[in-house]
């Protein structure tokens, strides 16, 4: 054999096996890659190939029950089965979304002031015009309420939350009142409302502040000043109402109520007494 074609066989073997070498390499790396993320959390074929993990080697993983399909797009660790807490984790965080747990079920669930969550599905706030993916709306259709809304700054009054070893944005505790208060009285009574509300003793006056004024929503707005008031909460006095925007014109919430002259809000009789 010509002593060209052995240098070109031997350099051609060493390239096969450093290839080799290297994807034995970047196939362990990606594997260590799947087990740095949280317990618990869905894994999207978003996030994974954003990390250098090809299509081809999903596959391995999955035939390897490293991986399973939980739908199109979405996977899970073999042996785990992630809430929908886990899975707006990955809505967050792989797919940059503003997706996040509020109103009622933020109250309940970070805060302790309802046992709202343990009854109902989770209330999701999304951003107006934001979708969700198909595999979220498939494989946790029924553990949420989808509200999509504006009324709001996108990212204002958002707050982190770790849960399970994994941080998640909710609303926080001033958000959530507000994004409650838009409800009423379509998904949320005025009296479930007021009863809740007289429960929040403490909240950041600034906080709620800046989210007043910034709110478009003047019935969520009327309710929360109304409400604070009627409880006799200490928090109400530190508000600035005159920087508020409270709209014009009458608001009848529950047909033949009583009328709240300073806030021109026609509420259910007997709200004081509850």
């Amino acid at each position: 054999m010509h002593p060209f074609t052995i240098v070109f066989i031997y350099l051609l073997l060493v390239y096969i096996c450093a290839n080799i070498i290297h994807m034995e390499y970047k196939t362990g790396t990606n594997i260590n890659l799947l087990f740095s993320q949280p317990q618990n959390t869905v894994i999207t074929v978003k996030g994974l190939t954003a990390a250098g993990v090809t299509h081809a080697q999903i596959l391995r993983f999955e035939k390897a029950d490293i991986l399973k399909r939980l739908n199109t797009g979405a996977y899970a660790r073999f042996n785990e089965n992630p809430d929908i807490l886990g899975a707006i984790y990955s809505l967050q965080n792989d797919l940059k979304l503003t997706a996040h747990i509020g109103g009622r079920t933020a109250l309940s669930l970070v805060y302790g002031k309802t046992q709202y969550a343990a009854e109902r599905k989770s209330e999701l706030f999304c951003y107006k015009q934001e979708k969700l993916p198909a595999w979220f709306k498939s494989v946790y259709a029924d553990s949420y309420t989808q509200f999509m809304t504006d009324f709001l700054p996108e990212k204002e009054g958002l707050t982190e939350w770790e849960h399970a070893g994994y941080r998640i944005l909710v609303s926080s505790q001033e958000r959530a009142l507000l994004e409650m208060l838009y409800q009423v009285p379509g998904t949320v009574t005025p009296q479930e409302a007021f009863e809740i509300l007289q429960l929040i003793t403490a909240i950041k006056p600034a906080v709620m502040q800046k989210l007043l004024e910034s709110c478009k929503s003047v019935k969520a707005k009327r309710l929360l000043l109304c409400f604070a008031e009627l409880c006799g909460h200490q928090w109400f006095s530190r508000l600035k109402i005159e920087n508020i925007d409270l709209g014009s014109g009458k608001r009848e919430i529950a047909n033949g109520g009583k009328l709240y002259t300073k806030y021109n809000l026609v509420l259910p009789e007997g709200l004081e007494t509850l």
